[in-house]
């Protein structure tokens, strides 16, 4: 069912989704189509914060799995922007840091952004960004503490599992619908 702020949620998505598309295409344009992807370039930030992390802290960080981590981080290695070392302290651990090539490019981007970030901001009026902060604020809190989803009471459960135990051919031709409270 479509009410106002159904409508308004859907149209920010969108937004936000074209945003941050345009910003990515703004920031390989205004770096010449650079050898490394925005992915890439994020995920040189994310190595710039710490001395050394590794893989797997990358992959929870950037919400990838180990292996597409490991495929960022292999291109980075070939344009000599991060080098990747076994953990002194754990064997089985690969540690990822910059090269000074890395934080030389880094820098670069660094104040390409900023210059980018400045430039769209600029086209905002003081209070429209006093309340797009605040929102992203917010948006943030959220973020970092989500509320617990609700309890559901064992009985819903048992109604669960059993949908759940049927083989996939019966589950299509099932019309289950759990109750209108808790799940």
């Amino acid at each position: 069912m479509s009410t106002p702020q159904n409508d308004l949620i859907q149209e920010l998505q969108a937004n936000m989704a074209t945003m941050r598309r345009l910003m990515a295409g703004h920031f390989q344009q205004a770096m010449h189509k650079p050898a490394i992807s925005a992915t890439q370039c994020e995920l040189l930030f994310l190595i710039s914060e710490r001395d050394a992390v590794t893989l797997k802290e990358l992959a929870v960080e950037m919400h990838v799995t180990p292996g597409a981590i490991t495929q960022l981080v292999e291109g980075l290695e070939k344009a000599e922007l991060v080098t990747r070392t076994m953990s002194a302290h754990d064997r089985r651990n690969v540690v990822v840091a910059l090269t000074p090539n890395g934080h030389a490019k880094l820098a670069v981007f660094r104040r390409m952004h900023k210059d980018l970030f400045k430039e769209l901001m600029a086209t905002l009026s003081e209070d429209e960004l006093r309340a797009m902060n605040t929102i992203h604020q917010k948006i943030i809190a959220y973020l970092k503490n989500p509320p617990a989803p609700p309890a559901v009471p064992a009985t819903k459960w048992a109604s669960v599992r059993k949908v759940l135990r049927r083989p996939t051919a019966q589950l299509a031709k099932t019309n289950y619908t759990p109750a209108k409270k808790g799940i």
